[in-house]
């Protein structure tokens, strides 16, 4: 059998996260759990609500999950794909998709010190 690559297999994430795939991927081996901070502002004042309503400050993980957008194969944009956060106290998340322009969001991870405010990128 050789090496060769499959040309259909993506990575797990695309470059537009990958600073925060660096983060999450530090804490993660060093802890084994991530917990996250999320703001609608760069100066971390108002924090992100999930699907629920409530703010995410403090809380813990149970998964990320970056899905590639459709449209790069079929030409539609029903399917955006993006940046997938689910929490374990209430099973809320936080989305966001490929089709957005601009820094939406700026984030802290608990257990990176010193915590620097950070866009998602």
């Amino acid at each position: 059998m050789s090496d060769t690559i499959d040309p259909y297999i993506r990575p797990s994430y695309s470059d537009q996260f990958a600073s925060f795939y660096t983060e999450l991927k530090r804490v993660m081996d060093a802890s084994g759990h991530l917990y996250i901070n999320i703001y609608t502002d760069q100066a971390g004042t108002s924090p992100a609500l999930d699907t629920l309503g409530a703010p995410i400050q403090h809380r813990l993980v149970k998964y990320v999950m970056y899905t590639y957008s459709s449209a790069e194969y079929t030409g539609s944009q029903s399917d955006k794909g993006g940046l997938r956060i689910v929490f374990m106290d209430n099973n809320a998340r936080l989305e966001f998709f490929n089709t957005e322009p601009i820094v939406l969001y700026w984030y802290t991870i608990d257990g990176i010190n010193p915590q620097v405010l950070q866009a998602f990128t």
